[in-house]
């Protein structure tokens, strides 16, 4: 399992812990998001493996990055994109992401360096405190689809 160093914004647990502390939405920083989501009672849909990865990233490890394609199952039982930064998603899940709305370009950057084609949905996925939008952008290498994570439109990683 590889792993990825990726901002609060893009953890999978971010939306069903905010649910039930909104106060932790404007925690930027991974490592103290988790740090912070520690000190709190258990919010009942993390499950205790998400803990233990949550305690590990609190204590500066990185989130990992599941080996599986994330498919619309998943989607559905999060209640929202949940799929990691670098995670290969199911084509199906790439196909509808492209249909949203036109779609955008990829920018080219560091973060999208080996892609072949890509694109990011045009509706933000959120913005930082100083109103820069970030777009959920995906790619193609290799014949298999990935989420590459959240994106400026000049290809600016979500790390405020």
């Amino acid at each position: 399992m590889n792993a990825a160093n990726i901002p609060a914004s893009e953890l999978p647990i971010r939306r069903r812990a905010t649910r039930q502390y909104t106060h932790l939405w404007n925690v930027f920083d991974a490592m103290h998001f988790c740090r912070a989501l520690c000190q709190l009672a258990a919010v009942p849909t993390i499950t205790p493996a998400e803990y233990l990865i949550i305690a590990k990233v609190a204590e500066g490890e990185l989130w990992p990055v599941p080996d599986h394609p994330y498919t619309r199952e998943q989607w559905a039982e999060d209640e929202n994109f949940s799929a990691v930064a670098g995670q290969e998603v199911t084509q199906d899940i790439y196909e509808c992401m492209f249909d949203v709305l036109p779609p955008m370009n990829l920018p080219r950057c560091e973060r999208t360096q080996g892609y072949s084609a890509g694109f990011m949905v045009s509706e933000p996925a959120c913005s930082d405190p100083t109103g820069r939008n970030y777009y959920s952008a995906f790619g193609r290498r290799g014949g298999k689809c990935y989420f590459i994570g959240l994106l400026s439109c000049k290809g600016e990683y979500n790390a405020p």
